[in-house]
């Protein structure tokens, strides 16, 4: 696999339909009205109005736009899981993610109201937070760090060199780092909740405590990502014979080259010489006498 990714996000199908759906879907219940369908609250929707479909929609469309924003970038960081993954195998991780972080969220909320008779868990997230949360478990585990780097900073007033320095050891991660920080304190305390949850659950989807994981299959994906996998791989091979008839072109080229080399006679050989050899005395005269 090449170190450089590719340019755009026509690599990437999954990660562009997540971060176009994540603005698409927000814009649009702004515009009609309509943003109070992904609220999600125990009290008054879940205790009082039964509205448990709310459990499964916040997930699809965040209400602050300051989380879209957040969301669409960090859709955008994750896309080196999709490039390790697949899209077809990213796709369907994805999937898993939302169902597992759905029932359990909604059932711990719901058995932890019940039993204490009393609205402790009150709050859901708005948005993917919970798929991200879990992904975002993912990317720490299988993208390496390339670099680090330190921020040096000494207090303003002192103007001596010995004065206390503040260091920040930071890596190129530490961009995705800040944009699930801020995503999680944007949405109090719900947000840290249901993140930390969520990230259990990438926890133990990758250590195989959740089952799911290679054997889930989201009905009709292999139909839209068999064809774009087909069609890179067939450019994929086309590249590659290039690259080969290019090689033994050259190799033949080169063969060649070897060859009408050694067929030709070398100077020495071919002019005889016209001087007889001087001895060493003449010679040494010789050089006076110019």
């Amino acid at each position: 696999m090449s170190m450089e990714p590719p340019t755009g996000l026509g690599a990437f199908p999954v990660t562009k339909f997540c971060m176009v759906s994540t603005g698409f879907v927000s814009i649009l219940a702004s515009v009609m009205s309509c943003k109070y369908l992904f609220l999600a609250k125990y009290d008054p929707f879940i205790e009082e109005y039964h509205q448990y479909y709310r459990l499964f929609t916040y997930q699809f469309g965040a209400i602050n736009e300051s989380d879209v924003a957040l969301l669409i970038l960090i859709w955008y960081q994750l896309k080196h899981l999709e490039r390790l993954l697949g899209s077809y195998k990213y796709i369907n991780m994805i999937s898993l993610i939302y169902i597992y972080t759905t029932v359990i969220i909604a059932g711990l909320s719901i058995l932890t109201n019940t039993l204490l008779g009393i609205t402790i868990w009150n709050n859901y997230p708005t948005g993917a937070l919970p798929i991200t949360l879990a992904l975002f478990h993912f990317y720490k585990e299988y993208t390496p760090q390339i670099y680090e780097f330190e921020i040096i900073l000494s207090p303003p007033w002192s103007r001596s060199a010995d004065s206390k320095q503040l260091k920040w050891k930071l890596n190129d991660q530490f961009y995705i780092d800040a944009l699930i920080a801020l995503l999680l304190i944007n949405q109090g305390l719900a947000g840290l909740g249901c993140g930390f949850l969520s990230w259990l659950v990438g926890v133990f989807l990758d250590k195989g405590l959740l089952p799911g994981i290679e054997g889930w299959r989201l009905p009709f994906s292999n139909r839209i990502f068999s064809k774009k996998s087909t069609g890179t791989n067939t450019e994929r091979n086309t590249t590659e014979n290039m690259g080969n008839g290019a090689v033994s072109g050259t190799n033949s080229v080169a063969g060649s080259a070897n060859v009408s080399t050694a067929e030709l006679p070398s100077r020495e050989e071919e002019v005889p010489d016209d001087e007889p050899a001087r001895p060493l005395g003449v010679q040494f005269l010789d050089t006076f006498r110019r």
